[in-house]
C-alpha cells in the first residue's frame, strides 16, 4: 500500500494497461455495427477455376467536399488475364513514417481492380492507431474500381498517392488474387495493411527486385 502511495501514476498506467490486454484478449469482432457508409458493404470472391467474381465493387465518385455518388457493380476476371499488380502508398498526412497501402490488379483491355483493407469504423467513429492496438476496430476488405481509390485519396481527402508497378512472376501475380475473407475479423495495425495480408507481402523487398519505376498521380 505504502508503494501505491508513492506511484499513484505507476499505478494508473498499470491498471489502464491491464484493462488493455483484458480487452485485447475477450474483444470479438462482428458484421452487424452502425458502420461508416463506405465501409458498410462486405465483398464475396467466388473463385472458379482460374476465374473469379466479386461483388460488390465499390466505384463511387468524389469532388472535394465529399461523394458524388455511392455506386455499387461486380465483376468478374480471369486470372489468366491478370497483366501487372501495381502497388499504391498513400503516406499518412504529415508524417514519414506511416503509410497506408493498396494494390491495383490490372487486366487485359486495360481492366483495373483495386483492393485495401481498412479499420472497419462505425458511424461518427475516428480512426486513430493507438485505438486500433486495443482491438477497437473490425477489419474491412474494400474491393472497389481505381478511380474510387485514387480520387477518394487524391481528390477528396487531398492526400498524396504515389503508384509502384511490381515485378513478380505471373503465378504469384494470381494469387495475389486469391480472394479475401469476409468473416467479422479484429483488425490489428500491424498486420491488418494490405501487403501483408497477401502472398506479395511474404516476396523478399529488396528493390532492385521489386520496383521498375514510380508514378506520382494527382
Amino acid at each position: 500500500m505504502n508503494w501505491m502511495a508513492r506511484r499513484p501514476l505507476r499505478v494508473v498506467l498499470s491498471g489502464l494497461l491491464l484493462i488493455g490486454l483484458v480487452g485485447c484478449v475477450t474483444a470479438r469482432a462482428r458484421n452487424d455495427r452502425d458502420w461508416y457508409p463506405y465501409l458498410s458493404h462486405t465483398s464475396d470472391v467466388a473463385l472458379a477455376n482460374d476465374r473469379f467474381h466479386v461483388a460488390p465493387v465499390s466505384d463511387w465518385r468524389y469532388e472535394a467536399p465529399g461523394p458524388i455518388s455511392e455506386t455499387y457493380t461486380e465483376a468478374s476476371y480471369d486470372i489468366s488475364e491478370l497483366r501487372r499488380v501495381w502497388f499504391m502508398l498513400e503516406p499518412q498526412p504529415g508524417s514519414t513514417l506511416a503509410a497506408h497501402t493498396l494494390l491495383l490488379f490490372e487486366f487485359e483491355g486495360d481492366r483495373l481492380l483495386g483492393l485495401t483493407i481498412e479499420a472497419r469504423r462505425e458511424n461518427g467513429e475516428e480512426y486513430s492507431a493507438l485505438s486500433g492496438a486495443f482491438n477497437t476496430f473490425e477489419l474491412s476488405y474494400v474491393w472497389a474500381s481505381a478511380r474510387d481509390l485514387l480520387t477518394r485519396r487524391a481528390v477528396m481527402l487531398d492526400h498524396e498517392v504515389f503508384v509502384y508497378p511490381i515485378v513478380i512472376r505471373k503465378r504469384r501475380s494470381a494469387s495475389c488474387c486469391g480472394g479475401s475473407c469476409n468473416a467479422p475479423r479484429i483488425w490489428r495495425p500491424r498486420r491488418a495493411s494490405t501487403t501483408r495480408c497477401f502472398p506479395i507481402a511474404r516476396m523478399s523487398w529488396r528493390r532492385r527486385r521489386i520496383w521498375i519505376g514510380r508514378r506520382r498521380l494527382f
